[in-house]
């Protein structure tokens, strides 16, 4: 899928992993779909009187040592496929954070706090599930179906097994016509989640404020009536999940009807045996597993591309404070300031927050700038940090424009206090 086309790279990297984990996956399922072959083998010797007791105790061994392996071989594609997983989660979230802290103040100013939390933590956790769980029962349910179909053949009669399976595209259909309502309806859930981690986050934040002016019940109010419509598409979501698996199990028994009426038929009119009956009964049980399967492979797979499309929401946007190829380094600047000409204009706005600014200041002095809220004193000292960029005109620190000098650079020669003050949970010392 197209949503996780951005993890390329982590695929690429870990492909041998995945590879001993598909090897360990496919071998455990081809002894599972083995074993009904040997009951066949022992009801068949026991009803026609041909098998001995060493045979018996042969054919016993052999399903012993087979569970053993399929115990193994379980434990060794979850270490591989699971593992890998939640090195994805890791991996993910690293280029996460990594990535948000590179983008300009005018991001942060456009998206909710809570979104962005929600989207480090919940959505990440869902593309991990899709990555994992979803993958390896999507890979298990078709190799489980297709070659199932075909021992099944081999194995019982050809007439009974696709009188039996006649069900089964009956089943796909209904999983791709849900699949599209889940995932609609899981982002719908995770865009919700994310404004009811923004109230709560803000409510946090702002308790002060809140607590001064009395507004305890009001915020409760808008918390309850989020929370509500959160809960109300969590809902909506889990019904269209719950109505899928009774309806498939539905179809399926019709499988088990077909089996019992028609194969117990063939069974006393002498076209099959006994052991062929018992064997298509144990390949229909393993049958129905990965087509009902498809079911939370379908669930779980939605939601990580809803998730996954909202990341890549985050991924594709860029910061627009870029830094020349071969950027100046200033070693201790003298410190004379310019402001030629500058405009800026907030995205969005209808008027320049700044225009036409022509400020001079000379090394060792100080310069006082007065004015009302919102007349753009913030506003001009972001772009002295780059923390935005100019509309029009330039800014220059000893006769060097700022967008030629490295931002980092820039940055750490400069000494501001933000008007909101914030402590990081570390040491005196480090705030």
């Amino acid at each position: 899928m197209k949503s996780f086309y951005v993890l390329k790279d982590f695929f690429k990297d870990n492909k041998k992993q995945y590879a001993l984990g598909i090897f360990w996956l496919i071998l455990t399922d081809t002894l599972v779909l083995i074993e009904p072959k040997l009951i066949k083998a022992v009801t068949d010797g026991l009803q026609f009187k041909t098998m001995t007791r060493t045979d018996l105790l042969k054919y016993v061994a052999f399903i012993i040592i087979i569970y053993v392996f399929i115990g193994l071989g379980r434990y060794m594609w979850r270490v591989y496929l699971m593992g890998n997983s939640r090195k994805l989660e890791y991996y993910l979230r690293k280029k996460y954070y990594g990535h948000i802290i590179t983008l300009p103040m005018s991001f942060y100013n456009e998206n909710k706090v809570g979104d962005l939390i929600t989207l480090g933590t919940n959505d990440i956790q869902n593309v991990r599930s899709a990555i994992g769980q979803g993958a390896v029962m999507l890979f298990d349910s078709l190799f489980l179906l297709i070659m199932g179909i075909f021992m099944m053949i081999s194995t019982s009669n050809t007439k009974l097994t696709f009188m039996t399976i006649a069900t089964f595209p009956l089943v796909i259909i209904i999983v791709a016509r849900f699949g599209r309502i889940v995932y609609h309806r899981s982002r719908r859930v995770q865009e919700s989640f994310s404004d009811l981690s923004d109230v709560t986050q803000e409510s946090f934040s702002g308790i002060r404020v809140i607590k001064s002016f009395v507004k305890e019940e009001d915020n409760y109010q808008k918390f309850k009536d989020i929370n509500n419509e959160n809960y109300n598409r969590n809902i909506h979501l889990t019904k269209i999940s719950a109505f899928f698996r009774p309806l498939s199990q539905w179809v399926l028994s019709i499988s088990y009807v077909i089996l019992i009426i028609f194969g117990g038929r063939m069974v006393i009119n002498g076209e099959i045996s006994i052991g062929d009956f018992v064997a298509c009964n144990i390949y229909l049980g393993i049958l129905s597993w990965p087509t009902m399967a498809l079911g939370m492979v379908i669930n779980v797979i939605q939601r990580g591309a809803a998730s996954m499309d909202r990341l890549n929401e985050i991924f594709h946007t860029h910061s627009n404070i870029l830094e020349i190829d071969s950027p100046i380094e200033m070693h201790s600047p003298k410190g004379k300031v310019e402001f030629e000409n500058d405009s800026f204009k907030y995205p969005g706005a209808k008027y320049n927050a700044l225009s036409n600014i022509n400020i001079s200041i000379e090394p060792h002095n100080t310069l006082g700038i007065i004015g009302r809220t919102g007349s753009g004193k913030t506003t001009l000292l972001n772009l002295l940090c780059r923390l935005m960029d100019t509309t029009e005109g330039a800014i220059k620190i000893d006769g060097v424009d700022i967008s030629d000098i490295g931002i980092h650079n820039l940055r750490e020669n400069i000494s501001y206090a933000p008007q909101e003050s914030f402590l990081f949970s570390e040491t005196i010392n480090y705030n």
